[in-house]
């Protein structure tokens, strides 16, 4: 794997799966005395973490230390027969993908947050359309995060209404508890109003503008309302569901800002 000469690469055995660990190269970007902060970066459906090493590069040049790993039946574990069971029964599925990302992620975290050149007080986690839904799922059960950014993406697990109108079925009690204990806009407390960047395309045809915009304003009501300046919403417009530079650059600033 050819990586450019300011960046670092390693991988990592985590969990039983490939982690990519990318930093930014010391001669480049110097080395705080408490150590550089990182981020664990998460991929879209279908992908794997070798989809997003591209991303990851962006971080680590900007000066963030970087973790990819694969969501649960994605990549080194993937389900051959995810697409089916998807289609078959979403709500199960998606919760037991969910539920494999986050155990990764939380053993990911901490092996990022033992690393020297590493400062553990700034852990931050991201994510790509349902890397966002997990990155978001994170911050809600991880203090250990400190900030976070959702691209193309929705503001909650449960994802918008729109969708849920559309379910094959309803959630038995035990799926609505687990949403329920990883969704940001039914755990506004949990957020402790720590910094939240959303940043979507204004024509996502997955991810409708408009419901986007008006779950955000319900975290600015219920979980930001003493500290508005925390969670930021940002519409790309003519952007449908995909990544554009400037979404990386909004991410990079928003982290930086609040993990200096």
């Amino acid at each position: 794997m050819t990586m450019p000469l300011h960046i670092t690469y390693e991988s990592r055995h985590i969990d039983g799966g490939p982690v990519n660990i990318l930093g930014p190269c010391p001669s480049r970007v110097r080395r705080p005395r408490r150590g550089y902060p990182a981020l664990l970066l998460n991929h879209w459906l279908s992908g794997d973490n070798n989809q997003i090493i591209g991303n990851a590069a962006t971080f680590a040049d900007a000066g963030f230390v970087v973790a990819c790993c694969d969501a649960g039946m994605h990549g080194h574990r993937r389900d051959a027969e995810l697409v089916r069971k998807l289609n078959a029964d979403p709500i199960g599925t998606q919760i037991a993908v969910l539920d494999q990302t986050l155990a990764t992620l939380r053993k990911v975290a901490s092996v990022i947050a033992r690393r020297p050149d590493v400062d553990a007080q700034r852990l931050a986690v991201g994510g790509y359309s349902m890397g966002g839904l997990h990155a978001g799922a994170a911050l809600v059960s991880d203090r250990r995060f400190k900030a976070a950014f959702v691209s193309i993406s929705y503001p909650d697990v449960f994802g918008p209404p729109s969708r849920l109108a559309t379910l094959p079925r309803t959630m038995t009690p035990d799926e609505q508890r687990y949403l329920t204990a990883h969704s940001l806009l039914r755990q506004p407390a949990k957020l402790a109003a720590r910094p939240l960047l959303f940043v979507c395309g204004k024509q996502d045809p997955v991810f409708p503008w408009g419901e986007v915009r008006t779950a955000a304003a319900q975290l600015r009501r219920e979980a930001y309302a003493d500290h508005p300046r925390r969670l930021k919403l940002v519409g790309v417009p003519r952007c449908e569901h995909h990544l554009t530079p400037g979404m990386e650059r909004q991410a990079i600033a928003w982290l930086k800002q609040w993990l200096n």
